[in-house]
């Protein structure tokens, strides 16, 4: 037993900083892929919560499309999904009129809940 302590002194000293530093490197490896990951979201949720909605007619089709695209990939979760499926007859008025009105303040806040719910 002496003879195994003799052979493994030498490292002894540095065993421990090593393990910690290794341990170290590891939490720093999955802290920058989470950040990765949640950084780096589905394009077309992150065109769906940047639309603009100054033009009401061109939002409504924008938003049309880009909820299609994503019903489309599946990347939409159940609860966004529900709002957007109440969100989309009030959109028919503002698409399909020559000279649509602003959008209502009541439509805006309902995308702006569901931006938060993307």
């Amino acid at each position: 037993m002496h003879e195994l302590t003799d052979i493994f002194e030498p490292i002894t000293p540095w065993a421990m900083p090593l393990i910690v530093v290794g341990v170290c490197v590891m939490v720093a490896c999955i802290i920058c892929a989470y950040v990765i990951l949640h950084k780096r979201q589905n394009p077309i949720i992150q065109q769906l919560k940047s639309l603009d909605t100054q033009d009401s007619k061109t939002f409504a089709k924008e938003f049309s499309a880009l909820v299609a695209k994503a019903k489309a990939k599946e990347i939409l979760n159940q609860r966004a999904l529900a709002q957007i499926q109440e969100f989309l007859p009030n959109l028919n008025t503002y698409k399909f009129s020559k000279n649509p009105p602003p959008l209502d303040l009541a439509l805006l806040a309902q995308y702006q809940h569901i931006c938060e719910n993307l």
